[in-house]
């Protein structure tokens, strides 16, 4: 066992009910739905809640992220489609006759699978947002799955996997767990196993499977967490078909998980290199502006950089105006100069003066 240690980082007790369906985004935006009918929305970046989203009439059964948007749906037979971020409900599906189960959305980001209790399996043409078609299963479908490629889908009912292929697909490796907790790895090509781990748990209630690129080895990492609380992270080798499981370390929650979801966070050496970069465009940007703004200055103004010998001319013959005027100073005072302060004596002459001119006056009209 390898220096991998899993922590917990926060824990939230934001639903009422229990909770069937989580998910998350590459940007860190965790959602989880619940029997209570809402699906809350965390930042695992701040490690806050950002709210809740009420829409649906029944439990919340299955979410998705696909780029900016998000996928829901529930038990009142609905799939629901949510822009990011803004979270406004853009549209609402309508067409199972009863509880949907789960949507998958095509790495394409064109269609999405849904299945429910009605036995049927919903195509939607995500462009026109419209039923494509609709195929009868005649068994009530779990689950439904796309490849990492787009060429095969899966569906799950009750202990069987059924596998369909849409074309000729490169990834034929299928990973899988339920009951009695092993971890089956199965060749799609050759329908044969290939490989089975040993968890040592009761029964497998949550499985993300990623490749990890930071490192020169391409290294694929499996989580599996058990309905015992135990969650445990493999890495599984695949060499020309014959895969080896090693076990990297494992965490005992403490309560009973029903669904999980796996969020790959950035490191802060990339963040530093993009606030590099906005700084170079920011100095781009001032100096565009300073060049608009000379630019109104010279519009403005009435002169131009093409007629400086007119500008001369009106400059010179302003010039002559002013000397043939007479020539007003304005003395600029500080602005830390005190006030002036008038004495009562000023005051009393001023009166003085007032009253004798009012006198001569009517000395005047009376003669």
């Amino acid at each position: 066992m390898q220096d991998v240690q899993i922590e917990a980082s926060f824990t939230d007790n934001c639903h009422s009910g229990c909770v069937k369906c989580i998910a998350a985004s590459e940007k860190g935006i965790l959602a989880t739905g619940s029997t209570d009918e809402t699906i809350r929305l965390l930042n695992l970046r701040k490690m806050r809640e950002l709210g809740s989203l009420v829409h649906h009439n029944g439990s919340v059964t299955s979410l998705q992220f696909h780029r900016g948007f998000l996928f829901s749906t529930s038990d009142d037979g609905t799939l629901c489609l949510w822009r990011a971020f803004t979270w406004e409900c853009m549209r609402t599906f309508k067409g199972h006759k009863s509880e949907v189960n789960c949507v998958s959305v095509h790495p394409s980001g064109k269609l999405a699978l849904t299945v429910g209790k009605d036995k049927t399996l919903h195509t939607w043409n995500l462009i026109t947002g419209r039923s494509a078609y609709i195929s009868n299963i005649r068994k009530r479908a779990e689950l439904v799955c796309w490849s990492p490629n787009g060429d095969n889908y899966v569906i799950v009912i009750n202990n069987e996997i059924d596998v369909y292929s849409v074309e000729t697909a490169e990834d034929d490796v299928l990973c899988y767990g339920g009951e009695g907790g092993d971890l089956c790895f199965h060749d799609i090509s050759t329908n044969m196993p290939l490989h089975t781990c040993e968890t040592k748990t009761t029964r497998i209630k949550g499985l993300c499977v990623w490749k990890h690129t930071e490192n020169e080895k391409n290294e694929t990492q499996i989580a599996v967490a058990s309905s015992d609380g135990m969650i445990k992270l493999y890495r599984a080798d695949v060499h020309e078909k014959k895969i080896t499981t090693n076990l990297l370390t494992e965490k005992s929650t403490g309560f009973r998980i029903t669904c999980m979801a796996m969020f790959q966070h950035h490191t802060k050496k990339k963040r530093k290199a993009k606030k590099a970069n906005t700084s170079g465009v920011v100095e781009d940007n001032v100096t565009e502006v300073t060049d608009i703004v000379k630019s109104d200055k010279h519009e403005n103004t009435g002169m131009s950089e093409e007629s400086p010998k007119k500008a001369k001319r009106k400059a010179g013959k302003s010039e002559g105006k002013e000397s043939s005027q007479k020539k007003v100073k304005l003395e600029s005072k500080p602005e830390n100069s005190s006030p002036k302060v008038v004495s009562k004596e000023s005051l009393v002459k001023v009166t003085d003066k007032k009253k004798k001119k009012k006198a001569n006056k009517r000395a005047k009209i009376a003669s």
